[in-house]
C-alpha cells in the first residue's frame, strides 16, 4: 500500500464518535528518528565529552524496533475500558532523519536525509514496522514532516567547527549538536 493510499485509507471518511465519559490519549512524537540508533553510537558519544544522560529528549531513544512494538502493543491489548475499548497509542513518525555525515563531507553547504524507508537496518526491518502500525488497531499512525532540527544553525555552526555540530556529523547523529532551538 502507498503511503498515500494509506493515509487516505485513514482520513476520508472515518467515523467519528462522540462520548461521555473520560477518554486518556496516549499521543506519541518522533517515532521512526534515530537519535540514537544504538547503544554503541550512544557510548561513541559518551567517549567524546558529551554528556547526554540527563537529557530527556534523547535519553533512552533510539530508532524502534517490529519487537519494541509488539511489546507496546500486548501491553495496550490488555487494558479495556467499561465498554471493551482497548487504549490506542499515536505514532507520529518522522517520515525523514538527517544524514549529518553527508552534510559534513559537502562541507555543511547542505543538509541531506534519508526517507524513513532507509533508515532502518534492512527493508525487511521497515516492512515489519510498517505492518505492525497499520495493521494493528492498537496504533493510530500520525505523518510528522522532519526531523526536529534548526537547519540552518547546523550548516553555520558546521562551517564554523562547532566541536557539538562536527561530532554529531561524526557519529551521524543529529542530537546533541544544540541545533534545535532558535
Amino acid at each position: 500500500m502507498k503511503i498515500t493510499e494509506y493515509i487516505k485509507a485513514k482520513i476520508v471518511g472515518r467515523p467519528f464518535r462522540r462520548v461521555d465519559h473520560p477518554v486518556i490519549c496516549f499521543d506519541s512524537d518522533d517515532w521512526g528518528n534515530w537519535k540514537f540508533p544504538n547503544a554503541g553510537v550512544r557510548a561513541e558519544a559518551e567517549s567524546m565529552g558529551h554528556d547526554v544522560s540527563g537529557e530527556a529528549f534523547v535519553d533512552h531513544d533510539g530508532l524502534e524496533s517490529p519487537e519494541d512494538l509488539i511489546a507496546l502493543k500486548n501491553i495496550l491489548s490488555k487494558h479495556h475500558d467499561a465498554h471493551g475499548n482497548h487504549p490506542v497509542f499515536s505514532l507520529n513518525y518522522c517520515m525523514n532523519n538527517a544524514r549529518t555525515s553527508l552534510a559534513a563531507e559537502d562541507g555543511f553547504r547542505s543538509f541531506p536525509t534519508v526517507p524513513l524507508s532507509q533508515s532502518y537496518r534492512d527493508e525487511s526491518e521497515y516492512r515489519a514496522v510498517v505492518d505492525l502500525v497499520t495493521k494493528s488497531d492498537c496504533f493510530e499512525v500520525q505523518l510528522h514532516g522532519f526531523c526536529h532540527a534548526n537547519v540552518l544553525r547546523f550548516l553555520k555552526e558546521g562551517r564554523e567547527g562547532h566541536k557539538n555540530v562536527l561530532d554529531a556529523a561524526r557519529l551521524d547523529v543529529l542530537n546533541f549538536a544544540d541545533c534545535y532551538g532558535e
